[in-house]
This record gives C-alpha cells, structure tokens and sequence, in this order.
C-alpha cells in the first residue's frame, strides 16, 4: 500500500502522488483525512496547515472558501497541488484500486468525522474497495457499525492499544512495524486478524515480514 502516494515530486497526499504511486504499479494507497470548519473532508496528515501547506491555522477552524486558496506544497522539489478533497480523490482514482484511509482525530472522543467518511464511501460504492483505519476505537467501532462491508485497521504504534481492540473490533490491525513480535502475531493469529504493518521501506525488512508470514504492508517507497 503506498503511504500518502508517491511524494518524490508532487506533495504527498495529494491526487497527482496517488495517481503517480498507481502509475508505478501499486494496487492501493493509503491517504489521511481531516475534516474543515464546515465539514468538507480534506486529503492532510496533519490537521495543522503549516506542515504540508502554504497556510496556516488548522482545517478544523477553516471553511472550504479559505482552505482553497491554499496549496500543498513538497518540501524538497517545491512544487504546488491542490489540496484535494476526499470526494474528488475517490471520483478520480480508479474503481480497481484500494483506498485506506486513514481517519485522523484530535482526541478520543473526536469523532464527527467517521460519519461523513462513510457517508462519503457509500456515495461512491466503494465499500468493497475501503479499507478504513484509525488509532481511535471509537471511530472504527462508529465505522463498523454503520456499515459492516467497510474493512477497518486499528492503527497501533505500542502494544499497549491492544486492551481497546475489543472496542475498536474490526479486521486488521495496522501496527508500526518495529513493535512487531511473535506475541503480537499469535494475538492475531488466534483472532483471525490480518496485519497491515507500517512503514515497510525496504527490502531486507519486506523479506522479514514475508518469513514471519506477513504479506501486506504500508510503505513509502
């Protein structure tokens, strides 16, 4: 799965960095998404724009109007693209492809935004086609419970989390991948849990991943 899209030269979660990470031959891409002050869900890892915009402030305090005189920005090559929105992105990308996206929240109890995210995949018939992950359990369990086709990954970057699994339910776990270890795998052998491990950048960690028979993953390159 690539992470955010292929942000060698266009800024990352942005449409030209999926469709570049497509062209390259991945089968699926992994976005983030936030929600603005009026409810427009946004492609952004960070809910701040200062880290991948030419802006400032946050989306959760911006209108659509001033969210779009912004754009993201790659720091490296310093090209500019649109911020685009998850409605836009899921009409552009081809139906064969696999989207996981990543639900970001400020909080555990900050979950307005998994509503629209389904709403949004049900619009565009994709629920066979989504994959929707979260470190917050409230909101796979919100996911889950409005529609049970719609795969969810409990993102885990400790082991600890685990003690919310039964909330967050779901098929997958996503965990970072250094937190990996045969416990963690027999948790989810036993569960019958697939595990998308992040971030899987390269080949001698691929082939560690394979011989513990694991064979997805999340990966910048």
């Amino acid at each position: 799965i690539s992470h955010r899209g292929d942000a060698t030269r266009h800024p990352e979660n942005t449409l030209k960095a999926y469709q570049k990470a497509i062209s390259s031959g991945f089968k699926a891409v992994e976005m983030d998404v936030v929600l603005s002050k009026d409810g427009t869900i946004y492609c952004s890892h960070n809910h701040d724009l200062e880290k991948e915009t030419d802006g400032f402030g946050y989306f959760f305090e911006k209108t659509v109007s001033e969210i779009d005189q912004h754009f993201a920005v790659n720091p490296t090559t310093k090209i500019k693209e649109k911020i685009p929105k998850l409605d836009n992105v899921l009409s552009e990308l081809p139906k064969d492809i696999l989207v996981n996206i990543e639900i970001k929240s400020k909080g555990l109890f900050d979950i307005h935004i998994a509503i629209p995210v389904v709403q949004m995949i049900k619009k565009h018939r994709r629920e066979s086609s989504c994959i929707v992950s979260s470190f917050n359990p409230i909101i796979l369990r919100i996911v889950r419970c409005m529609d049970h086709q719609i795969v969810t990954g409990y993102l885990i970057e400790s082991q600890n989390p685990l003690l919310l699994y039964p909330l967050a339910g779901g098929k997958n776990i996503h965990p970072r991948a250094d937190i990996l270890t045969d416990d963690l795998i027999s948790y989810c052998k036993r569960r019958d849990i697939t595990i998308v491990p992040w971030t899987v950048n390269n080949k001698p960690a691929k082939n560690h991943l394979y011989k513990m028979g694991i064979t997805q993953g999340i990966s910048d390159k």
